[in-house]
């Protein structure tokens, strides 16, 4: 891993070792003092920097041909690295930004973690929105997450749950912190979205509320 961050370059093939904890430390939780491998390094802004790191890596790693299979579950990772460069700041979103762009394109027209790349992308790019912007990109991009989940169902794609979106997947250990993510970032009125900025952005923040909790929250 040293080596990977001295040199700014991911080796052509990723073995199992680093690969292994890579993929081990992209669920690390800085925020949780009582994650079971949360030891000092692993706290605070230094726990995120490794976490994102890790998840960055991971990332350029699967764009490797040879890896197809091995690198799994990037919804995971995406969300992972979206909460870590939040806690980061401004900076290291706009380099996730970047990022995201680069591994959207290079994905395949049937590719099932599609609609976490677009719903990742609104979301980062909402938390980077300022109040001189007009919404438009934003809009752009909710109906860009929409048109990806239908696809996806088109495609007849597992639904694994009901569940709008997050019912494409069965890695689901981290669909909790995309819920949660999305309802502060979408819902957050410091953001003076415009509309009908706002109102897209409601929609989706709602859609990715499960079904059961709808209901509760319409009584």
């Amino acid at each position: 891993m040293k080596r990977i961050l001295q040199g700014k370059q991911v080796p052509l093939h990723l073995h199992w070792i680093p690969r292994y904890v890579l993929d081990v430390n992209r669920f690390c939780e800085p925020d949780t003092p009582e994650w079971i491998a949360c030891s000092a390094e692993y706290k605070g802004e230094h726990g995120h920097l490794i976490r994102a790191f890790c998840c960055a890596v991971l990332f350029r790693a699967a764009d490797d041909p040879e890896l197809d299979g091995y690198v799994l579950g990037d919804n995971y990772a995406l969300i992972q690295l979206l909460a870590s460069v939040r806690y980061l700041g401004r900076e290291a979103m706009e380099h996730a930004l970047r990022l995201f762009c680069w591994r959207i394109l290079r994905l395949s027209d049937y590719n099932d973690e599609c609609p976490f790349y677009a719903l990742g992308l609104l979301l980062l790019y909402a938390s980077l929105f300022e109040t001189t912007q007009d919404g438009a990109g934003l809009i752009v991009l909710a109906e860009w997450v929409v048109e990806e989940v239908e696809q996806a169902i088109l495609e007849d794609y597992i639904q694994w749950t009901e569940e709008w979106l997050l019912g494409l997947t069965n890695y689901d250990s981290r669909h909790e912190v995309w819920r949660r993510l999305s309802q502060e970032i979408l819902l957050d009125p410091s953001k003076g979205y415009p509309e009908p900025c706002a109102t897209v952005l409601r929609d989706i923040a709602h859609r990715l509320v499960p079904p059961e909790r709808r209901e509760v929250a319409e009584e």
